[in-house]
């Protein structure tokens, strides 16, 4: 299922023609998210999904920076599950305080392999939380049901996420460190994949917005047919 190389390939891919329209959707979501102390960075994610799940379903669709704020409509779904994603960082983030200082004591050994903990619990983090913002934002799904699906989603194949999840985290690192410059170009690329990913692996879910999901069935296997919402 999982198919890390293909995903950042895609990504790359339908980002790459309208890279300068998402490098400023990159740029105002860092800024935004970072000026409101993080209450629009849901919305705002959300907003970044539906415009790249569109991209993804219609190839005539050329993206907007303006549908960014179509997040909005989501956005006490997209704030919760930002709430709750960012309690989980927080609560992870002090497990690897402790376990880094107590693995640091070991000498040699534990001074290098300290600073990988803190990778390791992000890995982790990502991967339970992978869907949750496409979920909200593709499906109008409330938060905690996004959040039990995404995880339910990754268990199986937890490792193989992992190994995506990495790849992810180590790109959104390299674009910060080239003075966060990198960011505008990594940036795109990571949520591309995820995009890409989400499509492959829930694909047989139904969106309840045409708008969204493009022309009907354009998602699903050709055998099957779409779903029919109540």
């Amino acid at each position: 299922m999982v198919r890390s190389g293909e995903w950042l390939s895609r990504g790359w891919t339908l980002v790459r023609p309208y890279l300068v329209t998402h490098a400023l959707i990159a740029l105002v979501v860092a800024v935004l998210s970072a000026l409101t102390v993080g209450i629009l960075a849901g919305p705002l994610t959300c907003g970044w999904f539906m415009i790249l799940l569109r991209q993804r379903r219609d190839s005539t669709y050329e993206p907007q920076f303006g549908d960014l704020w179509k997040g909005f409509e989501v956005f006490g779904q997209s704030f919760l599950a930002w709430l709750i994603i960012a309690i989980a960082a927080a609560v992870a983030g002090g497990v690897v305080g402790g376990v880094a200082s107590i693995i640091e004591a070991v000498p040699v050994v534990g001074q290098l392999l300290a600073p990988m903990t803190g990778a390791v619990l992000a890995v982790c983090v990502m991967v339970v939380f992978l869907y949750v913002f496409p979920l909200v934002a593709d499906r109008r799904m409330d938060f905690w049901p996004a959040i039990q699906l995404s995880a339910e989603t990754t268990a199986p194949e937890f490792l193989p996420f992992a190994g995506f999840a990495l790849i992810l985290y180590v790109l959104s690192a390299i674009g910060a460190a080239l003075c966060g410059l990198g960011a505008l170009i990594t940036g795109p690329v990571v949520m591309a994949a995820i995009a890409v990913s989400y499509g492959d692996v829930l694909r047989d879910f139904a969106a309840p917005s045409e708008e969204l999901i493009g022309p009907p069935g354009a998602d699903y296997p050709p055998t099957q047919q779409r779903p029919v919402q109540e």
